[in-house]
């Protein structure tokens, strides 16, 4: 070992004063990269007297020792100057030899001459074969430049754990056990059933950074490590004194490339033409300035790219005229040169009467089985009844929401709910079911609608006052019903629906374009607009057609004033026409009709 460790001196102070006389100031690396290798002189210690799965008659072990090797690789992180974090991955063997004496009794000597015994003495031996695989994580702390300190902890994971075990008879050297034999309690390369998987150890250690080259480092270290975790459930546990080397390899930051600069103009050039111009004109229309960073055969561009746009304009004669007109289409087909559209509000109401009555099924109160429809507190409280379908049986299935809401409407109005059965087999004679549902529409309209409990009379009775046919399953489905009765006629009258249509005449315009051109048309368009807001929209590429306007679809006309229709054309040379007609618009509003009938 001694000549070990005078052998690594001597190649690092040789080493170094050949290398170091001449070193610039190094630059500085972002980390090392490297590996180790190192001798381990282990020392165990220990407090049992035998394994469990090595019994053994021994006064106990107390101590052992012996050599392994450790061997991984490395990462070391500077953090400030003098600090920085070391990473080890790697092998250690932690193999040693325990050992213990005992007297086991005393023997006779013969041919002596005189009376005389001596002691029988046994060694017992555990030879332990430990390696591990872990991490060790370390601050290292840097002195003098070169010598270095570390501190941390290292982790590992018990790779092998074996034992092999023997009692042997060392003297007299003439006496042997009962059977023949100087060895008992034989046992070899046993594992060890209950180790401890994982090892923690504490880790101190110096070393010296010699440099070898500008590129790599040799390290003499010594690292002891003190164990914090046993071997295994006895009281048993390895130090090491590492004694090794390390090989460190700086990585450095990317130097940067040198740099030149250049400039690239890129022009580009949209030739239009334009009707009347006497000579071509060129102008600088808009720039753009790009940067970028190209790199390549070991330089570094910084390029800056102007890109110049520049339009230029030739003289083109080419025709281009456009003209618009309007014509009217009835209902039956007859056309109107120039129309004055009649706009008119045409007022629809139908009534629906109401069926006070909510059939249930047979055998049940259950509310939610009938066709009533059953809304949520804020789905009630924002129903607006103008929105009812117009339908007598979609109006039927709102019919308490309605009652509801002419409740509220009527606040001196009140309600009689009877409920009624039809009075055959599970209903027969069955009040307490005629009861349970009116008591059910009560409850939803109560809970539900808001209406106060005393607004709302029930009463109980077998067959209504005025029953269906019991005799077949339609007159005892009619007869299974709740009946409700009000002593305000509002409550119950027919639900009135009204909506307003607006109609045109004539109910279609025929938008005429009309274009002459000598090139062909890049685009056009045709807006039918009202005091700046537009009613239809038209456009394409080409020439235009004819455009089929249904005025009452979409947006319709609300004002009296005049509706203009302007059509756009540009040909392919960026000429453009302008034409546009009027028409006149009439509304007939249901105001208006009132007013003239009053007159």
């Amino acid at each position: 070992m001694k000549i070990f460790i005078l052998m690594l001196s001597v190649v690092g102070i040789s080493l170094s004063s050949i290398f170091v006389a001449n070193a610039d100031e190094p630059e500085k690396p972002k980390y090392f990269l490297g590996g180790y290798a190192a001798l381990n002189s282990n020392i165990h210690q220990a407090d049992f007297q035998s394994l469990p799965e090595c019994p053994s008659c021994s006064p106990g072990f107390r101590t052992g020792n012996g050599f392994g090797f450790a061997a991984g690789v490395l990462f070391n992180y500077p953090l400030v100057d003098n600090i920085s974090l070391d990473f080890r991955l790697g092998y250690s063997g932690l193999h040693g030899e325990l050992n213990a004496t005992e007297t086991i009794g005393n023997v006779e000597l013969l041919n002596s001459g005189v009376p005389a015994t001596v002691d029988a003495v046994a060694e017992h031996i555990i030879d332990a074969s430990l390696s591990t695989i872990g991490l060790d994580a370390t601050v290292n702390f840097k002195f003098f430049s070169a010598l270095e300190s570390a501190i941390g902890i290292r982790g590992a994971f018990l790779m092998s754990a074996s034992t092999s075990q023997t009692e042997t008879l060392i003297s007299p050297d003439f006496v042997t056990f009962l059977d023949g034999k100087t060895v008992r309690n034989e046992y070899k390369d046993i594992e060890i059933a209950d180790k401890n998987s994982f090892q923690m150890f504490g880790v101190a250690g110096l070393s010296y950074d010699f440099p070898i080259s500008k590129t790599a480092y040799i390290s003499p270290e010594l690292r002891f490590y003190f164990p914090i975790t046993d071997i295994s459930s006895a009281d048993w546990s390895v130090s090491t004194l590492h004694i090794g080397v390390a090989l460190k390899i700086p990585v450095f930051a990317a130097k940067p490339l040198p740099a030149v600069r250049d400039t690239l103009y890129l022009r580009d050039t949209t030739t239009v033409a334009k009707f009347g111009l006497p000579a071509p004109i060129t102008t600088m229309i808009g720039s753009k300035e790009t940067f970028g960073v190209i790199e390549g055969n070991g330089l570094r561009k910084l390029r800056t790219t102007i890109s110049e746009y520049y339009r230029t304009q030739i003289p083109e004669y080419a025709e281009l005229s456009s003209s618009i007109s309007a014509v009217g289409i009835t209902k039956d087909g007859k056309r109107i040169v120039d129309p004055v559209i009649i706009i008119e509000e045409i007022e629809t109401r139908e009534d629906f009467p109401l069926l006070p009555y909510v059939f249930f099924q047979n055998g049940s109160s259950d509310l939610t089985k009938t066709v009533m429809k059953l809304r949520s507190k804020a789905d009630y409280n924002e129903l607006d009844l103008k929105d009812l379908p117009w339908n007598t049986l979609g109006i039927y299935s709102d019919l308490l929401n309605i009652v509801a809401l002419r409740m509220n409407a009527y606040p001196q109005s009140s309600i009689t709910i009877t409920g009624c059965n039809n009075n055959t087999g599970i209903e027969s004679k069955n009040i307490a079911l005629s009861g349970a549902r009116a008591a059910a529409v009560k409850k939803y309209l109560r809970e539900i609608c808001g209406i106060d409990a005393v607004r709302i009379k029930t009463k109980s009775r077998n067959l209504p006052a005025q029953p269906g046919r019991d005799n077949d399953e339609d007159g005892m489905a009619e007869n299974s019903r709740v009946e409700i009765s009000s002593n305000t006629a509002n409550i119950l009258s027919p639900m009135s629906l009204s909506e307003n249509q607006r109609t045109a005449d004539p109910p279609t315009i025929e938008i005429i374009p009309s274009v002459k051109a000598e090139k062909d048309l890049k685009n056009w368009d045709i807006k039918v607009n009202q005091d700046d807001k537009i009613i239809r929209e038209y456009s394409g590429e080409g020439m235009p057609k004819t455009q089929i306007w249904q005025v009452e679809e979409g947006l319709i006309p609300e004002m009296e004033k005049p509706l203009g229709i302007v059509m756009n054309v540009e040909d392919e040379y960026g000429q453009t026409k302008r034409a546009e007609t009027a028409l006149n618009i009439k509304q007939l509003t249901i105001k208006k009709k009132r007013n003239i009938l009053k007159n």
